[in-house]
């Protein structure tokens, strides 16, 4: 009789797992990538406290707003050959990177979080932060998150704790840098590498009597890994393996497990098509029967539903579960994650793959998960593949939105013929190769072209001499100057902004400024404070603009205190919606409704936040010193308001303002002993 197979929703586990925390930085590694699907839908499962609509158009504007204010580190490595093009086109500040892994695939999946409590006031901010490890055999798709049957197991460690893994989790990181484009930005990577390397390396194998979790990255085929970590305790149990997919003939990689391991007996899951074909050749499907002590497999029903409320067809095993277990020691070890029943998953040199060993102890008896399944198949369909499209190229496009420069890399080692660089049906230039492996400058004229593209679409299309386009996610650097998915905010309305003090407010605000009020905002799930009604009077109106600047400068000063650069960047120097410039730039843009008396004051305000931001923080004004000049030239614009006031005389003008300006720009500053 099967035993117990422990399963919930994915999302959920994720949930469960980060109640009370909040995410700093974070690193997916995935074989197929869908990036809409991963913004939309996966993104918010690790920022779960967001205020969300489920209107797309908001959800994104609400998830910009989330991660300019938090400033998380966020990337996603994945395999070029396997891009998921969806409805919609990558939108948020995530680093996307294209990997090459010239042995095979570049097939793990895992998710690593930097997590750090969330301090409400009670103490809980003094615990230290947390690496959240998850090994999984889901892809970054819809169908991985919400379609098929996945594997996933997580771990977690404190701050400078012992780490059975720590060494593990270095070789993996390392791993995935290499196999990257050489100049690649890795901030997030680096910073949970610097976290991993606090961690103290647990030099016991095992904890009362219980194994400690390792986790295998490649190196060495998997029966050495298993027999390395822990094949005293694996020889002589029960086996038995879940993979969706085999070679196309033989059974290498199982005979090879069961030769090392000699296992009492094993069973092996026939994947089987709704109509009961099995998803495998003849010559596979024989030559496992043929196996010493083995037999085909199924599944219990009750882990196979047939149909889910997104899909009309039957859901896909897709996990990879090597399980080995002893019912009479109530005995067991999982072997979990990406790793298929194929030479190229098993063998050193193959794929690039990672799964995750651990032992389990259940609460009930330990028996079979799979049922032995005799019934001979009406067909044979052969080995699905998983491979996302036959039609990839070795050409890597990257824009930085704060230099305004464009760059292609070739990771070949020979050099291509021309590649002609298209979106959206135009051509945006033909690139020669001049040095494989470096990027190049693009000229001018493609720069242009690509940053009018990426506003729409960061999807782009290469061929080579007349061959089947392929498509590439372009790589976006300086983010907080890329202009915002919301472009159409007043200068009043940019204020109203900065002047709100919850994230629930500001979602509540973004919702009415898409005009979804006030039907979305029972999509937001929790109850949202009432915004502010617009004030007209004259003492309403400035200390509007002053709370309005003391809320942005706060926020920025906290940001570049705690060492959150890009906060600042976004708020302070950025192109988004409620970016300092894009206040300054509405002002110009509307000077004829604008009162003089408001600009003028406005652009004081402004010079004080930047002078305290130069006096206080020097090095982040001296990396983005063309940033602050294009800035002070807005304040400067913006402050020839003073022109247009009022006087007597111009003489009358200059004395008043000079006396003005001096104490305006002067920072009052508290008696000691009185609160502010």
């Amino acid at each position: 009789m099967s035993a117990s197979i422990p399963h919930e929703v994915l999302s959920e586990a994720f949930q469960k797992q980060l109640k009370g925390r909040t995410v700093s930085c974070a690193v997916f590694l995935t074989y197929e990538f869908e990036p809409d699907f991963f913004e939309l839908e996966i993104l918010p499962v690790i920022l779960p406290d967001a205020a969300l609509s489920h209107v797309a158009a908001v959800k994104i504007a609400q998830l910009e707003d989330v991660l300019k204010h938090q400033g998380q580190q966020i990337a996603v490595y994945y395999d070029r050959g396997a891009l998921v093009i969806g409805s919609q086109s990558a939108k948020l500040d995530i680093k996307r990177i294209p990997t090459s892994f010239t042995s095979g695939v570049f097939h793990p999946k895992n998710v690593l979080l930097i997590t750090e409590p969330r301090d409400d006031g009670d103490g809980a901010g003094t615990t230290p932060r947390t690496l959240i490890t998850a090994t999984l055999s889901a892809n970054l798709t819809r169908r991985g998150w919400w379609e098929n049957i996945e594997v996933c197991h997580i771990e977690e460690v404190d701050e400078g704790a012992l780490c059975s893994y720590r060494n593990d989790l270095i070789d993996l990181l390392t791993r995935v840098r290499k196999a990257t484009p050489s100049e690649v930005s890795h901030v997030a990577l680096e910073q949970i590498l610097a976290f991993i390397r606090k961690l103290s390396p647990r030099r016991t194998r095992s904890i009362d009597g219980v194994f400690c979790p390792r986790l295998y990255s490649g190196g060495q085929s998997v029966v050495d890994f298993l027999e390395k970590v822990a094949g005293d305790r694996l020889h002589g149990v029960c086996l038995e393996v879940i993979s969706p997919f085999f070679d196309d003939s033989g059974t290498g990689p199982l005979a090879a497990l069961i030769d090392r391991f000699s296992p009492r007996g094993v069973r092996v899951f026939l994947p089987r098509s709704e109509d009961g074909g099995a998803r495998c050749s003849d010559a596979v499907y024989d030559a496992v029967q043929r196996l010493s002590k083995t037999e085909w497999a199924a599944l219990p029903q009750s882990i196979l539903p047939t149909r889910t409320p997104l899909s009309a067809a039957a859901r896909s095993v897709h996990a990879k579960v090597y399980r080995f277990f002893d019912p009479a020691t109530r005995f067991e070890i999982l072997f979990t994650g990406s790793v298929n029943l194929t030479t190229p998953g098993h063998s050193k040199g193959g794929n690039f793959e990672t799964a995750v060993l651990v032992e389990s102890r259940p609460k009930g008896g330990v028996g079979w998960w799979l049922e032995v399944d005799r019934k001979k198949p009406a067909a044979f369909l052969g080995t699905d593949s998983e491979s996302v499209t036959d039609v990839t190229t070795l050409l890597s496009v990257r824009y930085d939105w704060a230099s305004r420069v464009a760059e292609c890399y070739w990771d070949g080692s020979a050099t291509p013929g021309p590649l002609l660089i298209a979106a959206q049906g135009s051509t945006i230039h033909i690139h020669h190769v001049a040095l494989p492996r470096t990027w190049e400058i693009l000229p001018t004229s493609a720069e242009a072209l690509l940053r009018q593209v990426l506003e729409s679409t960061s999807f782009l299309q290469v061929s080579e001499g007349g061959s089947p386009p392929a498509t590439i996610l372009v790589q976006e650097d300086g983010m907080p100057f890329k202009p915002s998915v919301v472009d159409n905010m007043t200068a009043a309305e940019i204020l109203r902004y900065w002047s709100l003090l919850t994230a629930e407010q500001r979602a509540a605000f973004l919702e009415e400024h898409f005009e979804f009020l006030p039907a979305a905002l029972l999509e937001l799930g929790k109850d949202v404070l009432p915004l502010a009604q617009t004030r007209t009077s004259i003492f309403d109106t400035f200390a509007g603009y002053f709370h309005a600047f003391h809320t942005l400068e706060r926020a920025v000063i906290e940001a570049l205190d705690v060492d959150k650069p890009v906060v600042a960047e976004y708020r302070l120097l950025g192109q988004k919606y409620d970016s300092l410039p894009r206040l300054l730039q509405r002002l110009l843009d509307s000077k004829a409704e604008q009162d003089a008396v408001n600009r003028y004051v406005l652009s004081l305000c402004a010079r004080q936040l930047v002078k305290r931001v130069r006096r206080e923080h020097g090095d982040f004004v001296k990396k983005h010193s063309r940033a602050f000049r294009v800035l002070q030239d807005l304040i400067d614009d913006v402050a020839h308001a003073r022109r247009e006031l009022s006087f007597d005389t111009t003489e009358q003008r200059e004395e008043f303002l000079a006396w003005f300006e001096e104490w305006f720009l002067w920072r009052a500053v508290a008696p000691v002993g009185v609160a502010v």
